[in-house]
């Protein structure tokens, strides 16, 4: 396919999904007219329009399709998954130091037990769906809005990141999540190590928590809005986050983990608040509330 090809069928989508473009920025469109460029190179324009046609067709949910669905419709094919086999050392200490999702490391800790034994043992936080994703380049706190007498505008250097977070998404090739569903998502951030770093403490701040500028709860933001209407419809469908920054030796990035959870096997509270029914979080804070009467 050749670029017009995939500016004319990305322009049949811009009509049939109007609100999921409507915010676009001219360089985002940009660099998804590039990469869709990149992704359906070889493939037959006819087909391609064809398969978007049928994906329009079959949609129930509102999301426009992206670019690995046109791929699988178009080689009568499941969507791909994308290997992460190369994340492996990343999620694997990510693992060892606080296990996977927030709900059930906290659990983990309390109790002393394995992430595996504390999700069994609350009976629920189980993962119906997880999608993990990297986004190259350094992670980039959400800047605030720049108010000029000619308006509005986002920062170049947020547009720029939340421009990669979604190409991230698309290359993926996985299906947005549902309307409805509980999310949980964890962002790790990876910045690299200071290039005048000794090579003998290099290896010493590999994976170690960096705590320069760059707030973690701006990335997490940037990361949330960026998806909007991509991986979800709306980020207020995300009931848990998670976000830690680290050092790395090797390149700059930023892996995303997205878990649908099953809503009715929910749980944050300890065993003897559930048999009562009582929430954790309600049962701490009439602990803190009790502790700091009596402190006064």
């Amino acid at each position: 396919m050749e670029r017009a090809d995939v500016i004319s069928l990305l322009g049949r989508l811009k009509q049939a999904y109007p609100q999921a473009y409507a915010k676009m920025a001219r360089a985002e469109a940009e660099e998804m007219v590039s990469l869709w460029s990149d992704m359906l190179d070889g493939e037959d324009p006819a087909a391609a329009k064809d398969a978007v046609d049928a994906l329009i067709a079959e949609d129930t949910r509102g999301f426009p399709p992206k670019v690995g669905q046109v791929l699988a419709k178009i080689r009568g094919t499941v969507s791909p998954h994308v290997s992460v086999a190369w994340m492996k050392p990343y999620i694997e200490r990510i693992a060892e130091q606080e296990a996977f999702m927030p709900s059930v490391s906290r659990y983990a800790r309390e109790h002393e037990l394995t992430w595996e034994a504390a999700a069994a043992e609350m009976g629920g936080g189980r993962m119906e769906r997880v999608v993990s994703f990297v986004v190259d380049g350094r992670p980039v706190p959400k800047g605030r809005p720049r108010v000029t007498r000619h308006g509005t505008y986002t920062p170049k250097s947020t547009q720029i990141f939340e421009s990669a977070v979604r190409a991230a998404w698309l290359e993926c090739g996985e299906r947005p999540f549902e309307d409805g569903e509980a999310l949980e998502v964890m962002v790790n951030a990876y910045f690299p190590i200071p290039s005048g770093t000794p090579k003998r403490k290099r290896g010493g701040l590999d994976l170690s928590p960096y705590l320069k500028r760059g707030d973690i709860d701006n990335i997490i933001k940037a990361v949330l809005d960026a998806l909007n209407g991509y991986a979800y419809k709306d980020d207020s469908a995300v009931f848990s986050v998670c976000g830690r920054k680290f050092y790395t030796d090797g390149e700059p990035l930023t892996v995303v983990t997205i878990s649908s959870v099953e809503v009715e096997h929910l749980s944050t509270a300890d065993p003897v608040c559930r048999r009562r029914g009582i929430p954790a979080a309600i049962a701490n804070a009439r602990t803190i509330r009790r502790t700091s009467t009596a402190i006064t």
